[in-house]
């Protein structure tokens, strides 16, 4: 059955930063290291992992997993590793990375992701471009370079966010504005949830001191888990200005209400003797002063305006207003 490109595809490396492109059921016939990479929901690589790969079923089981958190799982014979990379899909978050899932030992290399990620692409083109990975090590060096700098223009990206939150603030409605924050919030935290467990990662790989690694590629690694390092000191500076700018939003309502409020109070304290007077002459009791009196409404009027301007010079002196 024939499979598509995109499905599934296979490398046998030359050692010079070339391939030759397999058929990835056959990449036990050749003595040369093999990169093959799947998508993970193709029922033809199933089969084949499963039943012809010679992988252990739990590993296998963890290549075609939906969804995986970054980790790494070291056996006698090669070491599985959990990374998360761009989301390509349009409808997908900035914070919605996806899992790339790779097996890796002595004669092979075996990734997996939902897509064919601009990383997978990137390491397939320098291959083509005879510039490529010249050992299964590098291989995977080469991917994690890719998807760093994928994951660093997403923070960069995150904080440009950011900044121009910073700059709209007193511009946007503050209903529009705390759901833009809380949005962008919540982005942060679930990238700094994966990129911890990220870099926890490719520290380890660094520090395993695994045969499929030359000391240049460790070195590349420290430097990847350090990239992440500040990934995630970023996302913190950016996680501490979302909560500035929610607690100046919250303040800024908080004093609007309260401006609100003490109009609303100096309103009723004006108001109330003048309550308390017109409910006085207004009770059904005989003995009301000026109750036939023509000119009583009038001169009561008055002195009730009286009253209210007399109240309002006592609390401007006061300063109350």
């Amino acid at each position: 059955m024939d499979v598509s490109h995109n499905e599934i595809f296979a490398y046998d490396l030359d050692g010079k930063g070339s391939g030759k492109e397999i058929n990835y059921q056959n990449f036990q016939k050749n003595k040369k290291p093999t990169w093959i990479h799947a998508d993970y929901k193709s029922k033809n690589f199933h089969q084949w992992l499963f039943k012809k790969s010679g992988i252990d079923e739990i590993i296998c089981e963890a290549l075609v997993e939906k969804t995986t958190h970054p980790r790494t799982f070291l056996t006698s014979n090669g070491i599985l590793i959990v990374l998360r990379d761009e989301n390509i899909d349009e409808q997908a978050e900035p914070e919605d990375l996806q899992s790339v899932r790779i097996w890796i030992d002595n004669e092979k290399m075996i990734s997996t992701s939902a897509r064919l990620q601009p990383s997978i692409q990137a390491v397939e083109a320098s291959i083509k471009n005879n510039t490529g990975p010249a050992t299964l090590g590098e291989c995977l060096v080469d991917m994690i370079e890719h998807i760093t700098d994928k994951i660093d223009s997403i923070i960069e990206e995150t904080n440009q966010k950011v900044d121009e939150l910073e700059k709209q603030m007193f511009r946007i409605q503050s209903h529009k504005f705390r759901l833009s924050v809380l949005d962008i919030r919540h982005q942060i935290i679930d990238l700094r949830r994966h990129l911890t467990a990220q870099r926890d990662v490719i520290s380890r790989l660094a520090s395993e001191q695994l045969t499929w690694f030359s000391d240049l590629d460790c070195m590349q690694l420290r430097e990847y888990a350090d990239r992440n390092m500040r990934f995630i000191e970023d996302l913190e500076v950016a996680r501490d200005d979302t909560t500035v700018l929610q607690e100046l939003i919250a303040n800024t309502v908080s004093e609007k209400v309260e401006s609100r409020m003490y109009v609303l109070s100096m309103v009723a304290a004006i108001f109330l003797p003048l309550s308390f007077l017109a409910s006085l002459l207004g009770i059904n009791v005989a003995g009301i002063p000026g109750a036939e009196g023509r000119w009583a409404f009038a001169i009561v009027s008055l002195l009730m305006v009286l009253l209210a301007v007399i109240e309002y010079w006592i609390f401007k002196k006061k300063k109350w207003f």
